[in-house]
């Protein structure tokens, strides 16, 4: 039976740390929670879950609820400098998802006054390239977008990034059907269902063959045939297209008068 795709759910996780909420104005951890949500507003309905951790323990146990609501990708959130250990923990628990890496900052431009303050609120540019480095030692595979919120452009971007990691998600859960076999010799384009599995998720259905009709139901379709062959040929025969059984030719009601008339009946 055919199964409707799942529509494609990204989850959000943003690493924080309390090192710098002195040098930080006003509350920084909830200025980070208003900044996740506005990512995730900017997402919409496709964001299944947000997660935002201080420790190696925390994130860990974030990974694995984020794990259970069975996103299609994940976006980790950069907008300040975190130990990288801490996003680590939790990708720990989602090994195979498309990852990316959001820079996230609120202003594309500074002025004059730009001061300590500013580096410590707008570090996502130093997280940023702490996590990658450490993605990159890992072997992690992953995607990295740098976004001011105040440029639509950048937001553009953040969502173009969002919809190849969601459908690069979604073909992990794809099923193929195969119609037919490769020409023999042809192993450019033969693939192995279980490699192909292992390697992204997919499934290769095998070949369904047509099944026969049984020989009654072959018998009966023919038997049919002939009467409908036979009971045409008689209507043709008939000079009034009634046929000598009357089966054919016009409705009864109107038979009489076309057979004494020859007038057409009105319709």
């Amino acid at each position: 039976m055919f199964e409707r795709p799942r529509p494609a759910r990204v989850a959000l996780l943003q690493p924080f740390w309390d090192f710098f909420e002195d040098a930080a104005p006003g509350d920084l951890r909830a200025d980070r929670e208003a900044m996740l949500a506005e990512v995730a507003d900017r997402l919409g309905p496709q964001v299944c879950a947000q997660e935002t951790f201080e420790s190696r323990e925390a994130a860990a146990a974030a990974g694995r609820r984020i794990a259970a609501e069975r996103p299609h990708a994940l976006v980790v959130v950069m907008g300040m400098a975190v130990p990288p250990a801490f996003a680590l923990a939790a990708l720990e628990a989602l090994p195979s998802l498309p990852l990316v890496v959001l820079v996230l900052s609120r202003r594309s431009s500074y002025g004059a006054s730009y001061s300590h303050a500013d580096i410590t609120v707008e570090g996502g540019t130093v997280g940023g390239a702490q996590l990658t480095s450490s993605l990159h030692r890992h072997a992690r595979p992953h995607a990295v977008v740098a976004v001011a919120l105040d440029d639509d452009r950048d937001r553009d971007r953040l969502a173009r990034a969002v919809l190849a990691a969601t459908a690069a998600g979604r073909l992990r859960e794809a099923r193929i059907g195969r119609v037919g076999r490769p020409i023999d010799g042809y192993d450019c384009v033969e693939c192995d269902p279980a490699a192909l599995r292992e390697a992204t998720g997919i499934e290769l259905l095998p070949p369904r063959s047509r099944r026969p009709s049984s020989p009654p139901a072959r018998a009966r379709r023919r038997r049919s045939a002939g009467r409908r062959s036979r009971a045409s040929s008689r209507c043709r025969a008939s000079p009034t297209g009634r046929g000598s059984s009357g089966r054919c030719g016009w409705p009864p009601r109107f038979r009489r008068s076309t057979a004494t008339s020859g007038s057409t009946p009105a319709r």
